[in-house]
């Protein structure tokens, strides 16, 4: 359940033109049902219009109102070259083969998936809380394993050792997902969240992205946009491509805010 205003604890790095070319491109799968690419603030109206759902019908999302295009666009804005944010269109008519990068005109957004920092104290700088969101209407599709493969993947290369996801509960179906990559519940906050007339614990779940010792020095996380451009075009290929092996029925994956 990713804590909105969440700051950033490594130090900002612009992206290269070339990761900014990547950004804008999609990548798609021959067979695959959706294309995966890096989002940009201006999905902040696909992603808002995702998330409301959550906001004003569930108790998924803590938030109550609905935040404002502007704020989803500071919230990408403000992690976008350190951390992955993804989104998934539907592949549809004009895709290409795997590999090629081509411009489709407004595709339908059907779900995205994000990090961000897990606390802003300098220690924690290693650890990112992590959170999945499928346009209603697109559940089922495995949609959600889609993105959960590809941004486990960029926060394994990008030198990142643990994510955790915040669940509201009960939430049979995000805590499926999580636990089919390998995510286990590590504690259950008891009626911390009161909404829609009830009260809801929240459980963590977390997930080891590379091994740790207890000793362990460990490399600072490299930015996103410090990472080869070729290399996060084929995590995503890939992830376009196998994500269903991971599929669940998870009607309603998110875990959190925006």
């Amino acid at each position: 359940m990713a804590r909105d205003g969440a700051s950033g604890t490594s130090p900002r790095r612009p992206g290269t033109g070339e990761v900014e070319r990547a950004r804008r491109s999609r990548v798609a799968h021959e067979g695959s049902p959706v294309r995966l690419r890096l989002a940009a603030t201006s999905d902040a109206s696909s992603i808002r219009s995702i998330y409301a759902p959550y906001v004003t019908g569930t108790y998924i999302s803590f938030e109550t109102e609905v935040p404002a295009i502007e704020d989803v666009k500071r919230r990408i804005g403000s992690v976008v070259t350190d951390l992955p944010w993804i989104v998934a269109e539907s592949a549809g008519d004009g895709a290409t083969s795997a590999g090629d990068a081509f411009a489709v005109d407004d595709p339908p957004v059907l779900g995205y998936a994000y990090a961000a920092p897990f606390a802003a104290r300098v220690a924690y700088r290693w650890s990112v809380e992590t959170a999945v969101y499928v346009r209603l209407g697109s559940e089922r599709s495995g949609v959600g394993s889609f993105l959960y493969r590809a941004l486990l993947e960029l926060l394994g290369i990008q030198g990142y050792r643990q994510a955790l996801a915040g669940i509201a509960l009960p939430n049979d179906a995000s805590v499926g997902l999580h636990e089919a990559f390998g995510f286990r519940c590590n504690g259950v906050h008891r009626a911390v969240g009161y909404k829609l007339g009830s009260w809801h614990d929240v459980g963590w779940w977390q997930r080891a992205l590379c091994e740790t010792t207890a000793t362990d020095p460990p490399a600072e996380p490299a930015a996103l946009g410090t990472l080869e451009p070729g290399r996060v075009g084929e995590v995503l290929r890939s992830a376009a491509s196998s994500g269903d092996r991971y599929r669940t029925t998870d009607p309603r994956p998110g875990g959190g805010e925006l």
